[in-house]
């Protein structure tokens, strides 16, 4: 009788001790089975990319072998390569920038970004298709450091784009290059290096993170500047070498339609940061939606991922909020219809009335909703974005219309008009800005606005002709004036800008992230009319 009370209690002592090894194995084997699930919903539209399709393992190990750029061009400003897009032959840095971009390592990356950008066509062009984490992830690329690192535990929210600096390096890389290319007598390839990282761009504005989301857009907008100010500088030439094919081809590359690979009409807003507040809500509340011992650390290593002195004093601050904050069911759903307010309003053209409503992201309250506050970024940023970069791909297709127009038949075309069909498509592409109805609310489609100031003004009776006067206003730059249509050949293009009200281009910015007076201006190019001032002032 007491060898069987032994035997069974030497049994529940060993099942007891199985049940606790099972339970010390599980609890983190399902953590980090939930972290998977949601880290695999971000993975899962790239998942089935086919090998050949993808960008990332072409471009990414050319990358890792760059040599870092010369502090000349290296430093961004409003994290735009400024520098690299003004820079050029006369100017202070130039002869070591151009050096480093003729290197091997910087050649190669070069090469591999046009192979990435061969195809055309945005249904079969090649996608940055890396997935989020180490898991798939070559192992050399991550020692190289050219992935997303989540830490560990693996959180979306602390996502570290280790790669997204050497991008950068590129695209400075890339400006350098068609200066190259201008300079010695090929402005057609320094068009088609910048048409390439306008087309990774593309890429990178698929990606699913507000931050490479917002690097796409950003090289996308710069592309398209720089390339109307290399077709500029070519046309300020005595003999410009720009062709009228040539101009066709960079159109064509251009095109908006299903032809190419612009298509602005499929970008979409980024999910990620959306999935990544939710893996944090699940992490840092209970089932029931009570806060849990997880919230205050979850929540001050996310807010001072970048200053890790102050997470503990974070700590203590997050502590007490947890105290006031929103539980857990109601924190998923602001979040749910925060992202949801955002994805519908997406679908809608610019001048729907939706757009001029208090928006759900603006209504949390920053302290019984402050996790959220935290953890998700405004993506309200990417309307402007998409109808800034809109604009630019319009206003730049339109510029080299004019130009091969004036290529093929030696005159100005008398309208944009003129460019249809033969350069540019019969349906009229429209300005972004321009107001959608007249006065009496008729549907109205506007045309960006073209002048040639000697013919089309009125002529000054002193001069024998009209130049327009432009202030230029600048974003976190001097401000300053031109008078444009002294010389016959000089042509404005111009779109109306956020106000939707035609100035006929006196007063233009280049700022086009908040609502302001005056115009937006196409043609002449700011940035090449910013550099000439810059030269003549003696500060480039």
């Amino acid at each position: 009788m007491f060898r069987d009370l032994a035997h069974r209690h030497r049994t529940r002592s060993i099942v007891g001790l199985a049940l606790a090894l099972a339970l010390v194995l599980i609890l983190p084997a399902q953590a980090r089975a939930q972290a998977g699930s949601f880290i695999d919903r971000v993975n899962a539209k790239s998942r089935d990319i086919p090998s050949a399709q993808r960008a990332d393992m072409v471009l990414l190990p050319a990358l890792a072998k760059m040599t870092d750029p010369p502090a000349s061009v290296s430093v961004l400003e409003d994290g735009r390569p400024t520098r690299a897009m003004l820079i050029g032959p006369g100017t202070r840095g130039w002869d070591e920038a151009s050096r480093w971009a003729a290197e091997s390592p910087q050649q190669e990356a070069i090469a591999a970004l046009d192979r990435i950008t061969q195809e055309a066509s945005f249904m079969t062009s090649m996608v940055m298709a890396q997935p989020y984490g180490i898991n798939g992830v070559p192992v050399e690329l991550v020692r190289a450091g050219m992935y997303t690192e989540l830490g560990d535990p693996p959180l979306l929210a602390m996502a570290e784009f280790r790669y997204l600096p050497r991008m950068t390096d590129l695209a400075i890389l890339a400006h350098i290059e068609a200066t190259r290319r201008l300079n010695a007598g090929n402005p057609a390839g320094a068009l088609d290096v910048l048409i390439d990282l306008l087309h990774l761009g593309r890429m990178m504005a698929d990606r699913e993170f507000f931050e490479e989301v917002s690097w796409g857009y950003r090289v996308m907008i710069d592309s398209a500047i720089r390339i109307r100010d290399v077709a500029f500088v070519d046309y300020s030439q005595a003999s410009p070498a720009l062709t009228h094919d040539q101009f066709l081809e960079a159109i064509g590359r251009l095109d908006l339609g299903r032809r190419g690979f612009v298509l602005v009409d499929r970008l979409r807003l980024p999910e990620g940061d959306y999935i990544a507040a939710q893996q944090i809500l699940d992490r840092i509340f209970g089932a029931r939606g009570e806060a849990n011992e997880r919230f205050a650390t979850t929540m001050s290593a996310l807010t001072t991922s970048d200053r890790p002195l102050r997470r503990f004093s974070d700590a203590g601050l997050w502590a007490q909020l947890r105290m006031v904050h929103a539980d857990g069911l109601d924190s998923r759903r602001a979040l749910d219809n925060v992202y949801n307010d955002w994805a519908q309003l997406w679908t809608q053209n610019d001048f729907a009335p939706a757009q001029k409503l208090v928006r759900e992201y603006d209504r949390l309250n920053p302290v019984t909703h402050g996790v959220l506050k935290a953890v998700m970024p405004e993506l309200t940023v990417f309307f402007n974005e998409r109808r800034i970069l809109r604009t630019e791909v319009v206003g730049t297709r339109a510029s080299l219309g004019v130009l091969a127009y004036k290529a093929r038949l030696r005159t100005l075309p008398v309208s944009l008009a003129a460019l249809r069909p033969q350069i540019l498509p019969d349906t009229m592409e429209v300005d972004p800005f321009g107001p959608i109805r007249d006065a009496r609310n008729r549907p109205l489609a506007s045309e960006l606005k073209y002048l040639v100031p000697r013919r089309d003004l009125p002529p000054d009776p002193r001069l024998g002709h009209q130049p327009l006067p432009i202030d230029v206003i600048m974003l976190n730059q001097r401000n300053f004036g031109i008078r444009v249509g002294i010389d016959a050949d000089e042509f404005v293009i111009w779109s109306v800008g956020p106000d939707s009200k035609d100035d006929t281009a006196r007063r233009v910015r280049e700022n086009t992230r908040a609502l302001y007076d005056g115009d937006y201006l196409i043609w002449p190019p700011v940035i090449s009319l910013y550099r000439e001032f810059l030269q003549g002032q003696g500060e480039l």
